[in-house]
């Protein structure tokens, strides 16, 4: 009795949850490679976080630039539709887990089967089965040389961080270029309003004895404690960094200090002169201000990895 009534509670919060009024739409992403090195059939893991109150996410692409090639997994066998609309492919099938939480409480997880050459899917479950649903996804591969991993139809859902973790070796999807460099990776998101957001990151690949290490030096703040979202004239803070050479631009990583963590919060772009570059900067992140706490830049000039963290504070 006591766990039916649990259940209940559950269900009827997702419902209130589900019927909350949404507001916005900016969802952020990251993505890992391991080995994050030229020439492998490596791991790819996407990770997709959006606050509770913000428009549920309807469909996902991941496009990775030329360079990168598609894979078909394959080291595994693909699962009959049937089965795994009854959570029951074997595991042989498998070719990634995700993992997620509803609203910031809830969590749900699960794997990600092959279900044919160019397609995969992930039987989504939460609140003891209450709510169930079958995600498709497919690989494409553009004339381009671009390659995109989609996810059509996902849970109509408060879902507030969601994991999406591919295999490497005979069940990878994909295999890493044969250059080392920066590349270029979209997160193209739609909303269930329809609304469309892409966030863009950058994935550097290494293993190359060839490539110029470039560190940026005498990175600073002009004033490292400040409010978010001034005016032109307070509230902001210069940033100063000096390259050895020219590069095409230079990348300053955001992060954000969450319990005991450092944490992804954004990226802003300035120049890659040779010698000093500034950049003056007002706390916000893609339109967005930063809420207040510990936060810590990396800058990193395009072609090379990301220097140390240099910590600031933004104010309430």
């Amino acid at each position: 009795m006591v766990q039916m009534a649990r259940m209940a509670g559950l269900v009827a919060t997702l419902m209130l949850l589900m019927a909350a009024p949404a507001h916005a739409f900016f969802p952020d992403l990251s993505v890992q490679l391991s080995p994050a090195s030229v020439d492998k059939s490596a791991a790819l893991t996407a990770t997709i976080s959006q606050p509770g109150a913000d428009t549920p996410i309807e469909r996902f692409t991941l496009t990775l630039p030329a360079g990168f090639t598609a894979r078909d997994a394959p080291g595994a066998t693909a699962c009959d539709a049937g089965l795994l609309a009854a959570n029951g492919c074997p595991v042989e099938t498998q070719i990634g887990t995700f993992m997620g939480v509803l609203n910031g409480t809830v969590p749900l997880d699960g794997t990600i089967n092959k279900t044919g050459d160019d397609s995969f899917g992930m039987y989504v479950s939460l609140l003891g089965g209450a709510v169930s649903q079958v995600v498709d996804g497919a690989l494409v591969r553009r004339e381009n040389g671009t390659i995109d991993l989609k996810f059509d139809e996902l849970p109509a859902l408060p879902i507030t961080s969601l994991v999406l973790s591919f295999s490497s070796g005979a069940r990878s999807l994909v295999h890493t270029p044969a250059r080392c460099g920066a590349y270029t990776v979209d997160g193209k998101f739609t909303s269930r309003r329809g609304e469309f957001a892409i966030d863009r990151t950058e994935i550097p690949i290494g293993g190359c004895t060839d490539v110029p290490v470039i560190s940026p030096e005498n990175v600073r703040f002009s004033d490292r404690r400040f409010k978010a979202g001034g005016s032109p004239y307070e509230g902001r803070t210069i940033i100063a960094w000096w390259l050895p050479v020219a590069v095409d631009h230079t990348n300053l990583r955001i992060q954000r200090r969450v319990s005991g963590s450092w944490r992804k919060a954004g990226k802003i772009v300035g120049t890659g002169n040779v010698g000093d570059n500034r950049l003056r900067w007002d706390g916000r992140v893609r339109g967005r201000k930063l809420e207040p706490g510990r936060y810590a830049i990396r800058v990193q000039a395009a072609g090379s990895n990301p220097g140390p963290r240099v910590r600031f504070r933004i104010l309430r």
